[in-house]
């Protein structure tokens, strides 16, 4: 005890990274995390790792003679950031339930970020800077991909790597050692990689991310906004606008030469609009000429398409295109900056194109065309809830016509409409497994997505399910979907709907899931058949000749 005593007073700075896992351990103690034993066991298993590591840092330094230190320094570039990002994050969990249970998680992880990182940089013999360098990181990783509880010691794993990254890969730009790769960014990739391979992105909340984001309303204009502040003080509008324009153009030449759009729902997808606001515009990452910068964001835009274009071919989620690229466009910086440097871009004697982006006057006047640009994107309807795509009807038409890609996208909204509570999606998703044209032939899924649409309280999918389970016996008559359904044909067929009326008098007639009754039966047979329901006319005629009327 005494030379554990000894040797801490030998390093006075370890009491950080003792305090911090100390407080690792308290979090874990919150009801918050309580409410798993694996998020538990993640955050205990975090503490002792940081524990190993610091019992290995200090026996070196002791032996070593080595002084361990940090000095704080606080940069503009990491708590405005910081500032914008939690903005936005408040903004986000006022409408997902979700992100307030996440609001700990992340706390946790911006803890164990000081740690590590600090340990990391004193085991390579550096002086290590206390600022806000870590908040950034933590809130541009979860802003893209976050591990669900029960693997939540992943999210520590990519935590460390983003770290690993930005301490080992390092180059030399305007004479000073600088890291080369977004530390978030070159994360984000690495684990997309890694999921995408093992086919395993449901350990994470990836897609419902990319997607909640529209459940605060006027999201777009909410991003557009903070990305301001962050392009005013750091001057990296540049890179957001030629991002944008990129994918404009690209987007207005698919349209044209097939006649639908390129993406499902939005010509920018919502977490797309969030990446190039704040994950590639890191000014550390991205390039300081504006001819540069003007490709690195133009790159950007076209390496969300072309990402999207592969990920779609070998069938793997669609989120990820906007987080495989970044760190190959880190390494292009330097060939960039030389480019915009090049004597051949200076005889242009364009005053917007040459120099360096850091010019506030400059700044600010690509900053009145990003204003033009969002400003026309919003009154065309090009991004927001009223885009044409996010309407199943426009890709249904565009499916009848042979489109392309029209009906898999068509697939891609029902889905997502349906899952949100849409109860007409819903029922045209099982409309489209019975008939197996466009997807497999599969009525059971059918009568799952008909049982969501009656649920939801779409009539018409309460109408399926009882043709499915009287006429098809596709599924079970004592299922609970099945009772609820025709539970709700009376009221269909005093409102006067034909195939509710005959569907309701063969349940009777045959005693399937209401009780038999032949009276009844035929009261509902007439009734709907004055409705002008054919096959109520046929079954009334049939039994009216069994009884010998």
């Amino acid at each position: 005890m005494t030379d554990v005593k000894k040797a801490l007073s030998q390093q006075p700075a370890f009491w950080l990274p003792a305090s911090l896992t100390l407080l690792l351990f308290v979090l874990s103690l919150v009801p918050a995390f309580r409410t798993s034993a694996e998020l538990s066991r993640s955050l205990w298993g975090a503490c002792a790792a940081l524990l190993l590591f610091q019992a290995w840092l200090l026996t070196n330094s002791i032996r070593q003679g080595r002084r361990l230190e940090f000095k704080v320094a606080l940069f503009p570039s990491h708590y405005v950031q910081a500032s914008v990002q939690i903005c936005v994050y408040i903004y986000w969990a006022w409408h997902w339930e979700q992100m307030r249970h996440q609001a700990w998680l992340i706390l946790a992880q911006i803890v164990f970020a000081y740690a590590f990182d600090m340990l990391l940089v004193w085991s390579r013999r550096k002086t290590w800077f206390l600022g806000f360098g870590q908040f950034p990181i933590i809130l541009s990783t979860n802003f893209f991909l976050c591990f669900r509880d029960d693997w939540f010691y992943l999210q520590f794993a990519m935590i460390a790597v983003g770290s690993l990254g930005k301490e080992l890969f390092k180059w030399q730009r305007d004479g000073q050692a600088r890291h080369i790769f977004n530390p978030s960014g070159f994360a984000l990739s690495v684990f997309s990689i890694a999921l995408i391979l093992t086919d395993r992105t449901e350990l994470t909340w990836g897609l419902e991310i990319a997607t909640t984001l529209l459940d605060a309303p006027h999201m777009y204009v909410a991003i557009f906004l903070a990305g301001l502040v962050v392009q005013y003080f750091f001057s990296v509008t540049i890179v957001t606008v030629s991002a944008v324009a990129t994918l404009v153009g690209l987007n207005l030449l698919y349209s044209s030469l097939t006649g639908v759009y390129f993406f499902v729902d939005a010509s920018i997808p919502i977490a797309v609009f969030l990446g190039l606001h704040l994950l590639v515009t890191d000014p550390s990452t991205s390039p300081r000429s504006r001819v540069g910068s003007a490709i690195f964001g133009g790159l950007y835009g076209a390496s969300v398409m072309a990402f999207w274009e592969l990920l779609a071919y070998v069938d793997a989620p669609l989120f990820y295109d906007k987080l495989l690229a970044v760190p190959l466009l880190n390494l292009s910086v330097r060939m960039l900056d030389r480019v915009g440097r090049s004597r051949r871009v200076d005889s242009l004697k364009v005053p917007l194109l040459g120099g360096a982006t850091r010019s506030q006057r400059v700044n600010l006047v690509f900053m009145a065309v990003w204003i033009g640009l969002f400003g026309w994107m919003l009154a065309s309807n090009f991004v927001g809830s009223t885009h044409e795509g996010a309407r199943f009807t426009f890709w249904q038409a565009a499916c009848e016509e042979g489109r392309r890609n029209a009906c898999d996208n068509l697939l891609v909204i029902l889905e997502s409409q349906c899952a949100a509570g849409s109860g007409e999606e819903c029922n045209l998703m099982g409309v489209l497994f019975n008939q197996g044209e466009i997807t497999p032939l599969d009525p059971l899924q059918g009568i799952s997505y008909f049982d969501q649409a009656c649920t939801s309280g779409f009539y018409r999918g309460c109408v399926n399910v009882a043709i499915q389970a009287l006429l098809d016996r596709n599924v079970s008559i004592t299922s609970a979907g099945v009772a609820n359904a025709i539970a709700q044909l009376p009221e269909g067929c005093d409102g006067g709907d034909g195939v509710s009326c005959y569907l309701l008098a063969y349940a009777h007639a045959h005693g399937s899931g209401v009780p038999r009754d032949e009276a009844r039966a035929i009261e509902l047979y007439s009734r709907g058949c004055d409705l002008g329901e054919r096959a109520a006319c046929l079954e009334l005629e049939k039994v009216l000749r069994a009884r010998g009327r």
